[in-house]
């Protein structure tokens, strides 16, 4: 179950992350950006890429140093 879950949040992360560079108007996307319009967008990466990161946490076997996580290493 926790494969299925970090599974899903890993599609939809690289699926924003390539919506979101194939997007060639980018002066629409900072005026869409400024109206405040990206907020439940940029709410669903950022909880989809916090779940991948739990869920694979959770299911791996070793646990990383916390100077690693803190440092982004």
């Amino acid at each position: 179950m926790l494969r299925l879950l970090e599974g899903v949040c890993a599609a939809v992360t690289v699926l924003f992350a390539t919506l979101l560079v194939l997007s060639t108007n980018y002066d629409a996307l900072l005026t869409t950006y400024r109206n405040g319009d990206l907020t439940s967008t940029i709410a669903v990466f950022a909880v989809a890429c916090a779940g991948w990161l739990g869920l694979r946490l959770a299911r791996s076997p070793r646990r990383p140093a916390v100077g690693l996580l803190v440092a982004g290493a």
